[in-house]
Formats: structure tokens, C-alpha cells, sequence
């Protein structure tokens, strides 16, 4: 449970990341293409693919009904409201923290949590999936960027994760910095899905290993609820999540390997740990 306005955190960490997307484009030495036109058709197969993704899902997203269960959350109906957040934790990934709120202003808290989640659901369908759906260019970048990190961030569905695993896929949608593909693949670690870690683990040894060890690491390491247990489960951490200096992704991708044989079947996916940036 993280307390305090994480959509407010998130937002204002979202804004870093897109002013230092735009200095980067701003202070560019070298002229980059503009996008994929200079290179002749091939390149607009690769991103077409990037809509045929979208509009092959689009259509899983009911934000209406959403809306409504939203809604129910705030009903007086004690049976009603549990009902309608058992339909609502597989679509988000996420309770909120609306299940364990003890106190008032907890729960108030999680219910506005909720309804951020309605609102920015119909924002990602309308907007921010037709943004990640355009072809590439350094002027888009930051926008595309921006689009991925708030789909994660502020509207998980499943349904946008074929569009996200499209974006990473492709290596030529890149401009210098990978911005977009690091994004996406950092939503698709938000959106709790089948076979997350797998292909989290699977891309170990690609060109993302880096920016994918820091989601993988946020959901393996232990939970400790006691100070002896820190000291218990420090080893444990050290040995799985720290990556020696020098050392290859392909020794790392091995050892998540063995420790997912061995924990896939206790592991419970906790999406609050990776939307925290450290």
C-alpha cells in the first residue's frame, strides 16, 4: 500500500521525463530523420502494425461500463460496492487500496483513485493509444513517450498491451534514445497480465535489459513486514536484484530464470511497486 497522492507523484515525475525528452530533441547535434518516409516503404509496414495492434483491441475497452462500476464503488450497498470491485481489480491491475482502507480518508482517497481511473481510461482510448499509433518522428517523440508512460501509469488494460508490445518489438522506432520503447515497456509491466514475467524476463538480454531489470527487480523483491525480517531477506535481495560490476544480462537473465521456476507459484503481482521510481 503506498499512501498520499500517487497520481499527483506520478504526474509531476511524468513531466520530468518529458521536459528532459525535449531537451534532448532541442540540443540534438545531428539532424535525425524525421521519420520512417526517408527509408522507403518497408519502414511503413513495421509501424502499421502499431494500428492494426490498436484497432485489433480497441474494442475490449468498455469504459462505460467502467464508469458504471466506478460509480457503484460509491455506493451505499456494501454487497454492490464488493461486487463491483471484484469486476474492476482484473481490468485495472489494482484495487486502489480501496480493499484494506481502515479509516475516512483512506477510503476517500482510493475511491478518487478510482475515478481518476475512469476518466484517464477514456483519455487513453481517445487519446493517448492514437498517440503511441503515429508514425515515429523527433517531433512526436516526447508525445509518444508521454502517451506510453501514462497509459501505464494512469489507465492499465489489458487491451493496450498488444499496441505496447508492437512498440518494443521495434527496434527502428528508437530517434537516438529509445524513449518511446523504454516507456512502453514499463507500461506493459504496470498492466498485470498472464505471462508478465516471462516476457519481462525474456527481455533480459535485448538492447531494454536495462530499463526492463528495473521493473523486474521492483516485483521480486521480498516484502519484508518486520525490521529482523530486512536483515533475513537482505541477502536474498542482494543476490537476485543487484547486478554485479561488468557483469552480462545473459548471467542475469539466468538467475531471474531460476528464481521464477522456483516462486511462480507463491508470486502475487503488486503493480503500486512498479509505478515507484527510484
Amino acid at each position: 500500500m503506498v499512501h498520499g497522492s500517487v497520481r499527483n507523484r506520478r504526474v509531476s515525475w511524468g513531466a520530468a521525463v518529458l521536459l528532459a525528452a525535449g531537451g534532448l530533441a532541442l540540443n540534438a547535434a545531428v539532424a535525425l530523420p524525421e521519420g520512417p518516409s526517408a527509408e522507403g516503404p518497408a519502414k511503413f509496414e513495421s509501424y502499421a502494425r502499431y494500428k492494426q495492434a490498436w484497432d485489433s483491441a480497441k474494442d475490449q475497452v468498455d469504459t462505460q461500463r467502467v464508469k458504471a462500476l466506478v460509480a457503484t464503488l460509491h455506493s451505499e450497498n456494501r454487497g454492490a460496492r464488493a461486487e463491483a470491485l471484484l469486476a474492476l481489480e482484473p481490468i485495472a491491475g489494482d484495487d486502489m487500496g480501496l480493499r484494506n482502507a481502515a479509516r475516512p480518508f483512506q477510503k476517500q482517497w482510493a475511491l478518487s483513485q478510482w475515478d481518476g481511473y475512469a476518466r484517464d481510461l477514456e483519455r487513453a482510448v481517445a487519446e493517448w493509444a492514437p498517440s503511441l499509433t503515429q508514425v515515429p518522428s523527433m517531433k512526436n517523440r516526447a508525445e509518444r513517450a508521454g502517451a506510453a508512460w501514462r497509459i501505464g501509469q494512469q489507465a492499465p488494460h489489458p487491451a493496450f498491451l498488444p499496441l505496447l508490445r508492437e512498440v518494443v518489438a521495434n527496434k527502428e522506432d528508437n530517434f537516438g534514445d529509445n524513449a518511446v520503447r523504454i516507456q512502453a515497456i514499463k507500461a506493459i509491466s504496470m498492466i498485470r497480465h498472464d505471462g508478465l514475467m516471462e516476457y519481462l524476463i525474456d527481455h533480459l538480454d535485448t538492447d531494454l535489459a536495462f530499463w526492463t531489470w528495473e521493473q523486474l527487480r521492483k516485483l521480486a523483491s521480498p516484502r519484508p513486514q518486520t525490521k529482523e525480517e530486512v536483515e533475513q531477506m537482505r541477502p536474498l535481495y542482494n543476490q537476485l536484484n543487484r547486478r554485479l560490476p561488468g557483469e552480462d544480462w545473459q548471467a542475469v537473465k539466468k538467475r531471474y530464470e531460476e528464481w521464477w521456476a522456483k516462486n511462480k507459484a507463491t508470486f502475487v503481482y503488486d503493480r503500486q511497486r512498479v509505478m515507484v521510481e527510484f
